[in-house]
């Protein structure tokens, strides 16, 4: 069987256009997977010219260590197959807090194709070694049922646990060029306009995704694509950035690349510089966080969700009725963003509103708990001086972008909790 052969050099290859987009359609209906899809670059259908995997009871086993887009591509199987059977479902299937997988687990229904991931093997944990042994009979089981199974692993594992296993169901991904991946995913997700072989051989860009895995490259080309839309007149004046600058000069493209090296860096020396200004104030500095954070909500809405954050801060009670304080408009402008015909405040630089999420998690540490909770409440209540009130929409939007960074913050200050007590530290 030539299929492991077949399957490395169809990997060195990526989806063209209409691969990428039906994956992305496809698996973000029901897999579960959107932010592998989101952080992972992907490949092309690697069993496609092999009918075998798409039959009932087939056992997929990708071993490849995590990062490698291991997930993504057992997502774009399960999608093709929902792309050919479209009465065939697919999701998640835990394998238990035990250390074998009982076969009682899968699903009664039929029609249905899961996505297995064995968990790591850690000390005082490995899952058994006879789970290969037992794929012959999930096999039938899945067969009944007209179900199919993507299991991940990693190398080291399946070394241990895939003994018995059936022959032929063991697959190696490879390793995907970063660039490569990147030019795929602008060719398919970027508008007709956008220069991929520009931005493909830019020196800088190049150097950028050299030895990134997969979720970095996409994040790469998300900020490439943020730049290219951005408006020219609005892109920052990076002097600094400039003068080390691989390649290139002062035209448009240069200083769209150079937005883009700014982000990787999460916008941190203009962002200092922003928030050093002569003459910046608490309210400038509250309407920059709350815009970062009610990303598509009216103008209207955070504008009056900027006096709650005053308020919760302690920063005073700032009227917003009458000529008081600086309006919309003039402090849209402070910070650098535009007023869109929609009534939403966007900013041209790609990622910077999470990039200034960011600096104040670091910069303000004492007014995280009073932040949050003003997070909280944010996508839940309308503010008491706000006309408007947000779409159930924009609530789940709001509520979702949310929850994204509380989360990553929560996981954070756990880590940075674990570390404080641990003995290299000097704590117990």
């Amino acid at each position: 069987m030539q299929l492991d052969e077949e399957l490395q050099e169809r990997l060195k290859s990526l989806l063209d256009t209409e691969a990428v987009k039906r994956l992305r359609q496809m698996a973000l209906l029901n897999l579960g997977e959107m932010n592998a899809l989101k952080v992972n670059a992907s490949f092309e259908n690697p069993l496609d010219h092999n009918e075998w995997w798409k039959n009932p009871g087939s056992v997929v086993v990708l071993a490849q260590k995590p990062g490698t887009g291991r997930k993504t591509n057992a997502c774009a199987l399960l999608a093709e197959l929902r792309h050919e059977f479209p009465a065939v479902r697919a999701g998640p299937l835990g394998f238990g807090g035990g250390l074998e997988f009982p076969l009682r687990r899968l699903p009664q229904a039929e029609n249905r194709g899961y996505l297995l991931e064995l968990p790591p093997d850690e000390e005082g944990f490995e899952i058994a070694d006879t789970f290969g042994a037992t794929i012959e009979r999930l096999q039938y089981t899945l067969k009944r049922r007209s179900g199919r199974l993507v299991v991940l692993t990693t190398p080291e594992q399946w070394c241990r646990v895939g003994g018995g296993a059936p022959d032929g169901i063991k697959h190696s991904l490879g390793v995907p060029s970063p660039l490569e991946s990147a030019r795929k995913w602008l060719g398919a997700k970027g508008p007709p306009d956008l220069p991929v072989d520009r931005w493909s051989t830019d020196d800088d860009i190049v150097a950028l995704l050299d030895g990134q895995p997969p979720v970095e490259a996409l994040e790469i080309v998300s900020l490439i694509l943020d730049a290219h839309h951005a408006s020219d007149s609005n892109l920052p004046n990076l002097e600094a950035l400039a003068r080390k600058r691989k390649s290139g000069g002062d035209t448009p493209f240069d200083r769209q690349v150079l937005s883009v090296i700014a982000a990787r860096n999460n916008w941190r020396p203009q962002l200092l510089a922003w928030h050093k200004e002569s003459g910046r104030t608490s309210f400038q500095r509250n309407f920059l966080l709350a815009c970062a954070t009610l990303r598509g909500a009216s103008e209207a809405h955070v504008y009056a969700s900027t006096a709650d954050l005053a308020s919760g801060f302690g920063d005073g009670d700032p009227s917003l009725k009458g000529q008081q304080e600086p309006g919309v408009i003039e402090m849209v402008d402070s910070i650098k963003a535009e007023l869109q015909a929609d009534d939403t405040v966007t900013f041209n630089r790609p990622e910077w509103d999470d990039a200034a999420l960011e600096y104040f998690w670091v910069d303000r540490l004492l007014s995280r708990v009073k932040f949050l909770e003003w997070l909280a409440d944010a996508p839940l209540k309308k503010p008491k001086s706000a006309l408007e009130t947000l779409t159930d929409a924009e609530r789940q939007a709001m509520a979702d972008r949310i929850g994204s960074f509380a989360l990553r913050w929560a996981v954070r200050v756990r880590w940075s909790m674990s570390r404080l007590k641990s003995p290299e530290v000097g704590w117990n």
